[in-house]
């Protein structure tokens, strides 16, 4: 499987006024929805806060991968939202969270899907210069391309 497979540029939404937690995952659910990647939003937002309970996903620089596995979920996907003004993530590094990574999994493929494309990305984030370039990307196209290059899935046997 290839990140372009999981990755459309469509679900890159480039500086959303998004200010909560909770209006990122509405904005995350709302363009699964647009995509066909589910018919229910409202329990894709409901599955990013009860993972989200669990533990932080926000990573560090302002970076955050929200996800979450459900049976609403259609096939996998990546949406990633952007947004200017930093939100309250809980971080790693206690620093609001500007850049969210989203991944959608169906509850059936949870396991292998799932981790080896959260391993791959995170693999991708550890490296600072990696997550200098995605935070400085001009626009959805460049992003896009840059993660596409970046991110090998093969590698994680998808």
């Amino acid at each position: 499987m290839r990140l372009s497979n999981l990755l459309k540029p469509e679900n890159i939404i480039f500086h959303s006024l998004a200010a909560t937690q909770e209006e990122v995952f509405r904005e995350i659910a709302g363009q699964a929805e647009q995509e066909g990647i589910t018919k229910k939003p409202k329990r894709i937002v409901k599955g990013l806060k009860e993972r989200e309970k669990q533990s932080t996903t926000g990573f560090q620089d302002a970076i955050a991968i929200p996800h979450t596995k459900s049976k609403e979920v259609k096939q996998p996907a990546i949406i990633i939202v952007t947004t200017k003004q930093g939100v309250e993530w809980n971080s790693m590094d206690s620093r609001p969270a500007t850049f969210f990574i989203a991944l959608l999994i169906p509850e059936k493929e949870e396991g292998d899907t799932h981790l080896k494309i959260l391993s791959s990305l995170s693999r991708m984030l550890m490296e600072e210069k990696n997550r200098t370039q995605l935070l400085k990307a001009p626009d959805e196209k460049a992003l896009h391309a840059f993660l596409t290059e970046k991110v090998d899935l093969q590698k994680e046997g998808l």
